[in-house]
């Protein structure tokens, strides 16, 4: 997948599809209840739309959300929580797979450049070491 899919997106779609995910508690089925359509319509509308699968475009946003509320400088535990982790151990892990630095020594100036595409390659880039 190419690492400016999302940014492909028209904004407003690309809004569209945030609130999406924050509604749904970052949680791809619950996200195809609120929009009531089956999990694979689900993929079909995301590959459509944003061109990655909604597991992807939920982790982007997720990660997203974490820049934006770690950027507010809220305990790194407290984002967590507020994402929907159990464990901040387990937001901490995700956080350096997606960004390849760990929440706790996130500055957030470091990451103002990044677009909503730059999210994915972030991720990629992760999975990869």
């Amino acid at each position: 997948m190419s690492s400016r899919s999302l940014d492909r997106a028209a904004p407003a779609t690309r809004e569209y599809w945030r609130l999406l995910a924050e509604r749904s508690g970052w949680d791809v089925p619950a996200a195809a209840e609120l929009l009531n359509v089956s999990l694979r319509q689900l993929e079909r509308l995301s590959q459509r739309e944003l061109g990655c699968t909604p597991t992807e475009w939920m982790q982007c946003e997720r990660m997203a959300a974490a820049v934006r509320l770690l950027a507010t400088g809220q305990p790194v535990k407290v984002v967590a929580m507020n994402l929907g982790y159990t464990r901040s151990a387990n937001f901490s892990r995700d956080f350096k797979r997606h960004f390849g630095r760990n929440p706790r020594t996130f500055a957030p100036h470091s990451l103002f450049g990044l677009t909503f595409g730059s999210y994915i390659a972030g991720k990629e880039q992760g999975s990869e070491g």
